[in-house]
Formats: structure tokens, sequence, C-alpha cells
């Protein structure tokens, strides 16, 4: 719960989100997509833009509201950031879960095969592995 009031470091640094290429993305993407989401609401669907500003440390779903004026669609904006963030993320904590989940069976038995790719290696394989594009297009 600390994410609610804008305390970002555990995720930044228990997630291992800073220096690790395959957040790199996700971290870039999220608020930039949030971002055109908001001038859509703002733009597009006539809300009122922040008129009041509110202490960092402020809950989101709390601070959109009051900044607004209490505009009834700032009220749905907060969580539709919170969705896309979401879906954002998710894959690529997947990703990166399965590489951690590999590298601990390595740890625990070391005969055995483990795939040590890194998330990159992984989204490049799956993405754009030869064999597989040979396989759609016969």
């Amino acid at each position: 719960m600390p994410i609610l009031f804008q305390v970002n470091e555990p995720i930044l640094f228990g997630l291992a989100s800073i220096l690790n290429p395959l957040m790199l993305l996700p971290f870039l993407l999220a608020p930039l997509v949030n971002t055109i989401i908001g001038v859509i609401f703002v733009l597009g669907f006539g809300m009122n833009a922040s008129a009041v500003a509110m202490p960092w440390s402020m809950p989101t779903i709390v601070a959109v509201p009051i900044s607004s004026r209490f505009q009834p669609l700032s009220f749905l904006l907060p969580w539709i950031w919170f969705g896309v963030s979401f879906g954002i993320w998710m894959p690529f904590v997947l990703i990166q879960d399965k590489i951690n989940y590999k590298k601990e069976l390595l740890i625990n038995d070391p005969d055995e095969f483990v795939d040590y790719r890194n998330g990159v290696q992984f989204i490049n394989h799956a993405l754009f592995n030869r064999k597989n594009i040979l396989k759609l297009n016969s």
C-alpha cells in the first residue's frame, strides 16, 4: 500500500526496476500512456484540468477528484490509470518472475538444465524466433 501514497521505492528497488533492461519498457510506457489518457479526458471529454495544487503524498484516487473540483469523470480516471498501468506492467513482472524462478531452480539443482536467458533475450526469442515464423508462414 505504500505506492498509494506515492512512495515508489518498494517497486523501484524491491522489484529491481532500476537498471533492469526488462523493466525499462513498462517504466517508460506506463506514465506516457497514462498522460495521454489524462489529456484525452481533459480535451476530449471536457473534464476539468487540475485547478488546485495537491500535496505529493495524497493518494491519486483522492487528489484527482479534489484537484478537478469533484467533476464526475475525475472519480473514474484514477481507476482507469490503475488498470492501464497494471496491464502494461504485469506481463513484464511475470517474465521477471519466470526468470527468477529458473535461477532458483539452478541454485537448488545445479545438474538440471535451466533456460537461463535474461528478459530481453526471452522477449526477443518469443517475438522473433525464425522457426516459429516459418511454421506460421507454411
